[in-house]
This record gives C-alpha cells, structure tokens and sequence, in this order.
C-alpha cells in the first residue's frame, strides 16, 4: 500500500464488521487493519478490540472528537486501512443511504489518504443460506472523498452495482468464498448459530435506539496504539 486507505461502507447486519476485516486479510496483504465502531457495542463484544476496533460514543461530539483524532493519527502510516460505517448503526438494507458526517470529516483532515467505496449486500437465491455480495470501487476523488453526500452516493452506486448482479448475473463478479463445511467443523456451527441466536434480541434492542479489483476485495493483525 502507498497510501493509507479510509474504506466506508453500507452497514446492514453485524457480520459487516467480520466481512470488512477478512476482507483486509485476504486482500490487502500487508495491511495494517482497524474499525471503528459504538462503544456500546465494543464493551459488549470486547473480541473486537482484539481484532483492532476502537470505540466511539455516537451521542458524545466530545468522544467523537476523540474517535477522530485517533483515527486520523493510525491513517499517517501507509499500511493503514481504517473501515468505518458512516450510518452508524444497522440500517435495513432497502432505506437510503443517510451518513453521519464523522468518515468525511476524518478523509478531509487526513493527508493522502484514498477513499474507497464498499458495498455489502446479503442475498438469497436458491440456497437456505444467503449469499454475501461485495462491491469495491474505485478511490474517490480528494474532493469527493471528504463530501458527505458523494460518500453515499459510491456507495450506493456500489449497492446498484451488487443488486445488476442479483438481476442479470453477467456484471463480472467472482466467487473468492465457497465451500461446504466439512463434518469435523460442524461443532462450531453449532455454536455460532446459538451464539447468534442468544445475541439477535440483544441486538433488536440496540437498533431503535444506536445511533466501520472491484467485485472483491484484508490485514495483519499490528501492533496498535491505544486510543
């Protein structure tokens, strides 16, 4: 990387976290990746730090100031890719795109950094499990990278770009992730659907309330600075 890179994305289901930082790993070899996320949620899931998240509390502009200022201190090393999700909190995946202004601000105050676009999109086709779609664009621009409204507007075009797929399946995307599990590794299904079933009211609790190559696209785990 010769440059740090601030990747926004639509935030629509918890996996989106995961997905952004083995995304890192698996694509961005050499990376150095980080998230931000709510503190409410970081106290909660503290395994997220382990994974290089930071907290920041969305009705505090103090704690968002702070948020910022560490963010903007991890992007002046090239290796850095920083993921935030500009909604804030888990949006259902068909409302418009409504971004906090916190990613731009940071991309207007960093130096060199690129700004790219992601999209998630959870879909089911014929399959009892769904299929996880990844758009990446393109660097923004300086200018638009910093704008707020142009931020929604590549990802969006990013949540098209995945929804031609769905439609017509000729848009160039490639499959990176497909297997079945096999049967020694079906323990820890087990306990990932019950974990996620002990944590799906918990999170239906917080959604009222809260306020992160291009089909495709990860990061070793550094030696991080404490926020």
């Amino acid at each position: 990387m010769d440059a740090p890179v601030l990747l926004i994305a639509n935030h629509s289901s918890w996996w989106d976290s995961l997905l952004a930082l083995w995304l890192s790993e698996s694509e961005l070899p050499g990376s150095q990746a980080y998230g931000m996320m709510d503190a409410s949620n970081l106290k909660r899931l503290r395994f997220f730090r382990w994974i290089g998240c930071f907290g920041v509390d969305l009705s505090s502009r103090r704690d968002g100031a702070r948020a910022a200022r560490y963010a903007l201190e991890l992007l002046k090393q090239p290796s850095t890719a920083l993921w935030v999700f500009p909604q804030g909190a888990e949006q259902p995946a068909h409302l418009p795109l409504q971004f906090m202004p916190g990613a731009a601000g940071i991309a207007r105050r960093a130096r060199s950094v690129q700004v790219i676009p992601v999209a998630f999109a959870y879909v089911f086709e014929r399959e009892e499990q769904p299929h996880v779609y990844i758009s990446v664009g393109e660097p923004m621009s300086l200018r638009d990278g910093a704008d707020r409204e142009a931020q929604e507007g590549a990802v969006e075009a990013e949540r098209r770009r995945i929804n031609l797929q769905v439609e017509s399946r000729d848009q160039g995307f490639s499959t990176i992730f497909e297997r079945s599990p096999a049967a020694r590794s079906r323990w820890s299904i087990w306990w990932l659907d019950r974990f996620a079933g002990w944590l799906a009211p918990r999170q239906a609790k917080r959604w009222a309330a809260l306020p992160p190559v291009r089909p495709v696209a990860g990061a070793q785990t550094p030696t991080r600075p404490e926020p």
